[in-house]
């Protein structure tokens, strides 16, 4: 199966959270919006070296926005109050026919979603 990863998903799997193991193997993606969320906590507190290697790991699985994906991102971060990666996010995984993949559990409810 292939996944989309929300930026809390991310920071859980560099961090090796016992819960996301088990998608080793899979396909994992992330969005460029994600990616730079990640980038910059790595970076306040690990430093720029780290920051690049976490940005090289994902390198060729990032899947830059599209403009045709920021309105309806806009009105599910409205109608849903979600933050803005993770609306653009699941927006993206549905549009690409990925499952969106994230701790927030407010998630839970949508379709193509797994929340750990």
């Amino acid at each position: 199966m292939a996944y989309l990863l929300g930026t809390d998903a991310i920071i859980e799997i560099l961090k090796g959270s016992k819960k996301y193991e088990h998608f080793a193997g899979e396909d994992l993606f992330v969005t460029d919006v994600s990616m730079q969320e990640v980038c910059i906590l790595v970076l306040k507190e690990f430093g720029e070296e780290k920051a690049k290697d976490v940005f090289n790991i994902f390198f060729d699985r990032i899947i830059p926005i599209d403009k045709s994906f920021i309105m309806d991102a806009t009105l599910f971060k409205v109608e849903n109050k979600t933050s803005f990666s993770d609306s653009i996010g699941y927006v993206v995984a549905k549009e690409k026919g990925l499952k969106f993949l994230t701790s927030n559990k407010y998630f839970v409810k949508f379709d193509s979603v797994e929340v750990c």
